[in-house]
């Protein structure tokens, strides 16, 4: 007999929470997706409209908010300018803020 480690006997069986029509960040769940691996996946529609298959327990504990559109955003924004800087013999890159 299969036991969890409290030692009680398993189902073997889990319930699924249904997510469907569920926001999380950018992303809202339009169905059921065939499971990757052991986890429960859903097919998810970001507001860009771009579609992905998440995992359920990446979407409960908030770990993706978008299809990527959201760091690449969020990148850009933020972008850095590296700058050679030369004293003497000693030549160092140097990371410059552009935005001021």
């Amino acid at each position: 007999m299969n036991r969890s480690r409290a030692g009680k006997p398993r189902s073997g069986r889990t319930r699924v929470i249904d997510l469907t029509g569920d926001r999380y960040g950018r992303l809202v769940v339009i169905s059921r997706a065939p499971n990757k691996g052991r986890r429960v996946a859903w097919r998810c529609r970001c507001d860009c409209g771009a579609e992905r298959i998440i995992a359920s327990n990446n979407l409960r504990r908030r770990h993706t908010l978008s299809c990527g559109c959201l760091l690449r955003e969020t990148a850009a924004g933020t972008a850095k300018a590296w700058r050679r800087v030369g004293i003497g013999n000693i030549v160092a890159d140097r990371m410059t803020d552009d935005s001021t």
